[in-house]
Parts: C-alpha cells; structure tokens; sequence
C-alpha cells in the first residue's frame, strides 16, 4: 500500500502486490487487519491522511503504521480522532519537503476515555452516521446520472415531452436542419449563445448555476415519483 490510497475509512486492498517469496527474503512487515495508517509524505493533501487496513498488508516506508492494543483503544475510535486532528498532524511536518517522521508521530497526544466499551459506543453513533452518509452520497450520484440521461434524452435526442405527452422526435415532431450546428433540431427552435438571451454582467454565472441547479432538482423529483 502506499501513502495515495489512505484517506478512505477503509483500505481492503492494494494498486500493487508483492509476492510470498519477495516478502519472506526481504523480510518486509506484513500489517494485520484493523491497524490505522498515517501518511507520513506526500505532496498537496496526502500527508496526514488516515485509513484502517481491512486486510494484511505490507507499506511502503511513506506510511505509519499504528498497531494498537485493543484492552486500551479502539481502533476505530483512534480513526476518527486523528481524522479531527489532520490539520495538527500536519504542522508536525519537517524538513524541506514538509515531511512527518514516525517519532512525531509516536509522541501525538492522543485523547480518549479511559474504557474502551466507551470509546466503541462513541464510535457506533459516528459509524452509523458515515453510514447514513455514504448511503446518501450514492443516492446522489444516482440521481445525478439520471439526470444526465434525461438531459440526453430531452435535448439531445429531442424526445422532450410534446403537447401530448408523448416524446417528441420518436413521435415525428416536425424537425428542421440548421447550418449552423450541421444537425436537425426541432422546428421552431434557433442557435445561440448566452449573450443572445440578455446582457451578460457579473454574478450571471450564479445565477445561471442556480438555475441550472434547479433543473437538475425539477428532473429528481421527477424520478423520484414517477419511478
């Protein structure tokens, strides 16, 4: 694993492999499942990432990694305090190329409740709350998709909904060719650019997001009652 990959929650696997026989000549660690990796280099927002391994594995020496012993922390818990401390984690950094060192990185003060059961129902009401996120974000990216299509659909393929309900052009709407764009488009309807609709002046650009985003809403709720 390298330092790349840390910032999910989890880490199941690796972009890269190394075999049984290199591992045991070379003697390289193999990790076991559940210890938390810290990026110790990296440029932009890699350094100071944190990840828990879900698998054995080894790493490339840009990562630390913590095993911990489970009668006085929960790994998970550690997890989600050393993602509140990634700013604090970061001015640990030394050297030119702003670098953390292991040693550092072994004198962080680490804050948490005395018992463990503690620390794991602290740790049960932020998982539930990823949970609920990460449900919600592929609920998103859905949506998005659909909306991509039907945006496609409409004014793409013109098969926007006619005055009957029906789709347009597979309806044999009435299409005329334009010139311009080297395409037929439905009669009626011309080529442009932004400045044809009005006169353009600082902030249309939100407000053209805002509308757009607003389309983007009208097709969810589309779909959301129509499926």
């Amino acid at each position: 694993m390298k330092t790349e990959q840390l910032g999910e929650k989890y880490i199941y696997d690796t972009t890269e492999k190394i075999s049984e026989v290199a591992q045991r000549e070379t003697g390289i660690k193999v990790y076991p499942k559940n210890t938390l990796s810290i990026a110790m280099y990296g440029e932009g927002r890699t350094r100071g990432n944190v990840s828990i391994i879900k698998a054995a594995m080894a790493t490339n020496q840009a990562c630390c990694n913590v095993e911990l012993d489970p009668k006085l922390a929960d790994y998970e818990y550690l997890y989600y305090f050393l993602k509140t401390q990634y700013e604090g984690l970061r001015t640990l950094s030394s050297g030119v190329r702003k670098n953390l060192n292991s040693n550092d990185i072994k004198n962080f003060v680490i804050r948490l409740p005395k018992e463990v059961g503690v620390q794991q129902k602290i740790t049960a009401v932020l998982s539930s709350l990823d949970a609920k996120i990460e449900c919600n974000s592929r609920i998103n990216a859905e949506l998005e998709a659909m909306a991509k299509i039907q945006y496609d659909y409409w004014f793409v393929q013109f098969d926007f909904p006619n005055a009957k309900g029906k789709p347009y052009k597979s309806s044999r709407g009435k299409m005329a060719y334009n010139q311009k764009l080297k395409r037929e488009i439905p009669d009626g309807w011309m080529d442009g650019t932004l400045n044809d609709l009005g006169k353009i002046v600082g902030g249309s650009t939100l407000r053209w997001s805002r509308l757009f985003g607003q389309f983007l809403l009208f097709l969810r709720w589309k779909f959301l009652f129509s499926v």
